[in-house]
């Protein structure tokens, strides 16, 4: 079978109707590598994202994700304690108030 050189990379390939890639020269694909899980979830949470907080700026990955946790909850909490507030005051003081 007859060989292809390849003129970018030379590589040699057989002479068939397929698609080259190059393996290096200025032709190869440029990949992003590849970041794992933690790395991912890291990139996410970065020390500038809440700069004003010591506990975030100096606390782990699985620290500052405990953080957001604490926060949503007592924010979680928060509005289900004005809800009920104002429910109390139409209750007491009807639609007037308004």
């Amino acid at each position: 079978m007859k060989q292809i050189t390849c003129p970018h990379c030379g590589d040699t390939y057989p002479d068939v109707d397929v698609a080259h890639v190059c393996s290096r020269g200025p032709y190869v694909p440029k990949l992003k590598p590849q970041m794992n899980e933690l790395e991912r979830i890291r990139a996410l949470l970065p020390a500038e994202l809440y700069a004003d907080s010591k506990d975030w700026r100096e606390g782990s990955v699985v620290e500052r994700v405990e953080w957001l946790l604490t926060m949503y909850q007592n924010s979680h909490n928060e509005v289900l304690r004005l809800e009920q507030a104002v429910d109390d005051l139409y209750t007491n003081h009807g639609e007037g108030m308004v």
